[in-house]
């Protein structure tokens, strides 16, 4: 059901702190209300309720707890303890698993863990973030210069093309980056807005002192590579290129990501399927297969939260567009251009 807590705080542009400190309660309390984890007192209840300019009863009548929603999969019952990250999707509360705690040498901060038929989470999770999907990295450099202007939480979770877009099908993401041949994306599930993101290529990483040249020497000497799931964008490429050289599959294991299947390469499989940038962070040989085009589509009935506004905003600000530059591979030239249906 819909949290109206949240909903009348959103309209009134209240943060929860701000709430909390009005109201007289602790900003745990605020939040613990907002997921559906604790029912306020009376004398709280009304405070609250005071603060928002609406009654009790219209604001706690529909705040009920519903149960969460998983973004990759709404029928599995995940094992207890796995960390989450957690936010709101219209009337649901969506959760994404966080495969890899430590990142980048520092750990990650998660909203909350698997528990019991439902998500326990932290008392001072902030549910309102804006939820978006995908497996370009230039996702989250935008929501950290977001954050470092003082904006709304941009939640970036890492799917690949296909699962991102059956998630904005399900209803679960308020959007995606989505790659590929800029003539063979699949169509878009819901109507969205659909603007640019950025162009660069894929293809196969080796080792720099033994770089492969040819997908017909993969083929041939059957190596090991590191690849992502079907799905995948850069997987979709790596299996045109088999057929074109009448192969059907390689050798090796399945990675979560461009940069995973890169480290895999440095950790002694022959090639990995990933994008130039991985490659180039890890000091490897690359060769194109494909120039793929990514593109952000916020799906239409969200594009009223401040997390799109953000996010649209910061694609043609210029201390992401002069960091994107800097990426190798990437070409950023038509960045934030809103892309017309055709």
């Amino acid at each position: 059901m819909r949290n109206t807590v949240r909903d009348h705080r959103l309209q009134l542009q209240l943060s929860q702190n701000e709430l909390a400190e009005r109201a007289g309660v602790t900003r745990q309390l605020v939040g613990a209300i907002e997921m559906g984890r604790h029912a306020p007192g009376v004398d709280a209840a009304l405070r609250i309720a005071r603060v928002l300019q609406v009654s009790v009863e219209d604001l706690f009548a529909a705040s009920q707890p519903s149960a969460s929603v998983s973004i990759t999969d709404e029928h599995t019952d995940p094992e207890p303890g796995i960390p989450v990250i957690v936010s709101r999707v219209g009337d649901q509360r969506v959760f994404a698993p966080v495969r890899n705690l430590l990142s980048n040498e520092s750990w990650a901060v998660v909203d909350g863990f698997t528990g019991e038929g439902d998500i326990d989470v932290l008392p001072d999770t902030d549910d309102s973030g804006f939820l978006v999907a995908g497996c370009d990295p230039l996702l989250g450099m935008a929501s950290a210069v977001v954050a470092r202007q003082g904006g709304p939480r941009i939640v970036p979770i890492h799917l690949s093309t296909d699962r991102a877009i059956d998630a904005l099908a399900r209803g679960v993401v308020h959007g995606v980056v989505v790659h590929g041949p800029s003539h063979s994306l699949r169509a878009a599930p819901v109507d969205v807005h659909r603007c640019r993101f950025a162009s660069w290529r894929v293809g196969i990483a080796s080792p720099a002192n033994r770089g492969l040249a040819s997908v017909e020497q993969l083929a041939e000497r059957r190596l090991r590579t590191a690849q992502r799931e079907d799905g995948a964008g850069s997987q979709r490429a790596l299996q045109r290129a088999l057929e074109r050289v009448g192969a059907k599959s390689l050798p090796g294991p399945r990675v979560d990501g461009h940069f995973d299947a890169a480290r895999h390469v440095v950790a002694g499989v022959a090639a990995g399927v990933t994008m130039e940038a991985a490659a180039a962070a890890f000091g490897l040989h690359f060769f194109a297969l494909e120039s793929h085009q990514s593109e952000l589509w916020i799906d239409s009935r969200r594009l009223g939260h401040r997390g799109a506004t953000a996010l649209l905003n910061a694609l043609t600000d210029r201390s992401l567009v002069q960091r994107a530059r800097h990426l190798p591979g990437y070409d950023v030239a038509d960045m934030g251009t809103e892309v017309r249906a055709s």
